[in-house]
Order: C-alpha cells, then structure tokens, then sequence
C-alpha cells in the first residue's frame, strides 16, 4: 500500500509548491488586487438574504459600458493559473 501512496505524496507536494508559486506571482496578485477593487456601493449586497435587498437589486441601474471596462481579468487570472498548474 505504501507505493500507492508515493505518487499522491509527490503531487501534494508539486501542488503546495505551485500554490506558493501562485501567491507569491506578481502578475497574479496585481490581477487579483484588481478584481478584488471595491468602492463599497455595493457591499449590503455581499450579506444575508433579504426581500428589501433584492427589491434593491431589481430596481438598481447598472452601468454597462463601466462593467464592461473592466476587461477580462478573471480570463487573464484562468490562463495564468493554468500556466502554473502541473499538466497530468
């Protein structure tokens, strides 16, 4: 049984180290820092379930043309994690 568990030993460890890899990647964490960017408008909707939120919701006007300028950051942040990910 032991040489069953040699190979899930080594990809634990080639995971750990392309998590730190992933942490510590400077194109990575500027992505994520911008996605993760909030002016706070919207933060009583990251809570609890209400009605009234969701009435809120409903009735808030969204800027497109803004949402769209924000670009394709979590297609960017996808390629570079699989870039880093051990291919198998």
């Amino acid at each position: 049984m032991a040489n069953l568990r040699d190979p899930y030993r080594t990809l634990n460890l080639i995971l750990k180290e392309k998590a730190s890899q992933f942490n510590t990647d400077p194109e990575i964490l500027a992505l994520l820092a911008e996605i993760n960017t909030d002016d706070g408008s919207e933060a009583i909707f990251f809570s609890k379930y209400s009605s009234g939120k969701a009435t809120e919701l409903q009735t808030r006007s969204f800027d497109r043309s803004k949402i769209a300028s924000r670009g394709l950051r979590y297609e960017q942040l996808d390629q570079l994690t699989m870039d880093l990910l051990p291919v198998m």
